[in-house]
């Protein structure tokens, strides 16, 4: 029914991508998640991204945003602002 809603955003969850280096399945499932998302020209986010590894496997399928320990701890709102200021790239 993905084809029916008005989405243009898909999200894999957490649980799959912290897996999807040490868990065959997991990893199986992350790169069907996207190849679906990039079929139905949806973008894609990916959350709990925590190593480099991970977001290099994710951007190589296509994933366009992520979130994640990687990037950055949870941080106040005056630290965000100035995080994005510092325009990092990951």
């Amino acid at each position: 029914y993905l084809h029916q809603f008005p989405l243009d955003t898909l999200k894999i969850d957490r649980a799959f991508v912290i897996n999807m280096d040490k868990s065959e399945s997991s990893n199986r499932i992350v790169r069907s998640i996207a190849h679906q998302a990039l079929a139905l020209e949806m973008d894609i986010v990916a959350e709990g991204i925590e190593e480099k590894t991970q977001m290099d496997t994710l951007r190589e399928l296509g994933c366009q945003y992520g979130q994640g320990y990687y990037m950055s701890k949870p941080l106040p709102a005056n630290e965000i602002l100035e995080l994005i200021e510092t325009r990092p790239t990951w």
